[in-house]
């Protein structure tokens, strides 16, 4: 039996699994022949609920090794993730493509990206992977934490974070000075489910949905002039705003890069003021901003990201390893970009501030368009609606929308 269904077997929580698979792999990983694996057990590494792509596991493996004439006690904490296995949810949001990205991420796109970084890039080690399963290494183990979900970034955080995104896309950037050609064959790998992959109705689908729901929230504010407004650029964004983002995120820019494509706080660890990036299931091939946007638009209040953006640009700039790019570009493509992160701001809030019992995907299939809003407007907090209404007001205030508008 391999690797890949033992560890299956073990995260099914079947009673027993074959050790000597796992003691291969373990030996060869280690390097060490005398090693003697005792046991296994796993249990879940998150709450992960329905919401998310993969079924996530720690699997603790524990036994010996033998130094002479001595037995020294060894214990190997590992991170399983498995395809889904809810094959209703799996068909209805594409995770099969999704999933199977992250695999091609790791056996295909970050080998290369690794020999054109300066040193490793900030993304967790991988000891195994086929397109089901994935081992990798436990970050928690060496100290690595996720920050609290309703203020997750102090400065320091979006900092350290900036520095791996700069890190992650300077092997990029090297490659398209050095071997354009190899960069766009290695950019093949990267199937983006969001906007450019298949069927795209679902992503669609739920940001105007999301938007629908910042419309109800501005209508239970009352009659204002800015209301007004608001609603008025709201109703126009609605229907133009997936194909706004496509035509951006998809048009060639002059400068591209493989992004990590979902850089929430739940798929950033961090330690000592350095950042590790998680979950590589939406890589695509585009301008940096789209990263960059995303990240300081989901996880940042509206008012720390508009007090420090000049900073935190500078911080990306100067952490761009082996290449340099221009502050005046990267401003006009943060520009340009806001809509994407604006939206999905929009989009993930939600995952900020409601328990994992309303944000199960086969309920999500089960309700109507005006279920899903009525559901979420009836269970918000004042924080939900407050940080919302924050987000909406800022992007239309600051002249970050789009001209259309």
């Amino acid at each position: 039996m391999g690797l890949g269904k033992v560890m299956m077997d073990l995260c099914g929580k079947q009673n027993h699994c074959d050790l000597l698979p796992i003691q291969t792999f373990l030996r060869d990983l280690e390097n060490d022949e005398t090693l003697v694996v005792q046991s296994c057990r796993s249990f879940e590494s998150a709450d992960v609920a329905e919401h998310f792509v993969s079924e996530i596991y720690r699997v603790e493996v524990t036994g010996f090794k033998k130094n002479e004439d001595k037995q020294q006690d060894y214990k190997k904490m590992l991170i399983v993730k498995c395809r889904l296995r809810n094959e209703a949810v799996v068909k209805e949001f594409n995770f099969e493509e999704v999933y199977k990205n992250e695999w091609l991420a790791y056996t295909r796109i970050l080998p290369i990206l690794n020999k054109n970084a300066s040193g490793d890039l900030p993304i967790p080690r991988c000891f195994y992977a086929d397109p089901t399963m994935l081992v990798l290494e436990d970050l928690s183990v060496l100290g690595y934490k996720t920050v609290d979900i309703v203020e997750p970034f102090t400065v320091q955080h979006v900092e350290s974070t900036l520095c791996a995104l700069a890190k992650l896309h300077s092997a990029s950037m090297i490659m398209e000075e050095n071997d354009y050609e190899s960069l766009e064959a290695l950019s093949v790998f990267t199937n983006d489910v969001v906007y450019n992959h298949g069927d795209v109705s679902n992503p669609a689908k739920y940001q105007k949905l999301n938007i629908d729901l910042a419309i109800a929230v501005f209508k239970e504010l009352g009659d204002s002039d800015e209301n007004y407004s608001v609603l008025e650029k709201l109703n126009r964004l609605k229907d133009i705003c997936f194909d706004l983002q496509k035509k951006l995120v998809c048009t060639k820019r002059p400068y591209r890069v493989i992004n990590h494509g979902d850089a929430w706080f739940n798929n950033i660890m961090l330690k000592d003021g350095k950042a590790m990036l998680l979950d590589l299931q939406i890589m695509r091939f585009t301008s940096p901003a789209v990263d960059l946007s995303y990240f300081l638009y989901v996880n940042l209040k509206p008012s720390m990201r508009r007090e420090n953006l000049d900073r935190f640009l500078d911080v990306y700039l100067e952490n761009l390893e082996g290449v340099k790019r221009s502050k005046n570009w990267l401003v006009k493509e943060m520009k340009e970009f806001a809509v994407v992160g604006f939206i999905n701001a929009l989009w993930l809030l939600p995952l900020f501030y409601f328990k994992k019992e309303f944000l199960g995907i086969s309920q999500e299939m089960t309700r109507s368009d005006q279920e899903y809003i009525n559901m979420y407007l009836n269970n918000a907090s004042f924080y939900f609606k407050e940080r919302l209404r924050e987000i909406v007001i800022d992007f239309f205030n600051h002249e970050d929308c789009p001209l259309v508008l």
